[in-house]
């Protein structure tokens, strides 16, 4: 799956404001976990 950078930003954006409970202190590694299901 392909994303321009900016769909991205958006999606990870969406991804964390509902998520932000849980990856306030590790939003790195939960990048790097969105990252992999994403591609």
């Amino acid at each position: 799956m392909t994303m321009t950078d900016s769909a991205r930003k958006e999606y990870l954006n969406q991804f964390f404001g509902s998520k932000r409970y849980l990856y306030q202190d590790n939003e790195r590694v939960a990048h790097i976990h969105v990252v992999n299901d994403i591609y």
